[in-house]
């Protein structure tokens, strides 16, 4: 197992799958963190170094907000718009769908 950012990817999943895990990190982002090191999408947590390792945080930490970082932040938000009073706020502080949904 390999820690990063507060959660343990498996050794046994390729690197795109793996970095998937890390909240905040999607499919393209993956890919683009892949291509930054250097490395093929499909290769196995396992076959990386320490260096490459180090490397892949750093690039995650420049690059964007992820973890429990983005969580405060979208908390953050959705508060900001129940304290102005907007419409998707009042949504979000009554667990109603905020974009469109039916409720039927």
């Amino acid at each position: 197992m390999v820690y990063i950012l507060n959660k343990n990817l498996p050794n046994k999943k390729k690197l795109r799958y793996a970095l998937q895990e890390i909240f905040g990190i999607g499919p393209f982002v993956a890919q683009q963190i892949s291509d930054q090191l250097g490395l093929s999408s499909h290769t196995l947590m396992e076959e990386l170094t320490q260096s490459q390792i180090d490397t892949l945080v750093r690039i995650i930490n420049n690059n964007s907000i992820t973890g429990s970082d983005l969580k405060r932040v979208v908390q953050q938000d959705i508060k900001r718009l129940s304290t102005i009073g907007s419409y998707r706020g009042i949504r979000h502080t009554q667990h109603l769908p905020v974009r469109g949904q039916r409720t039927h």
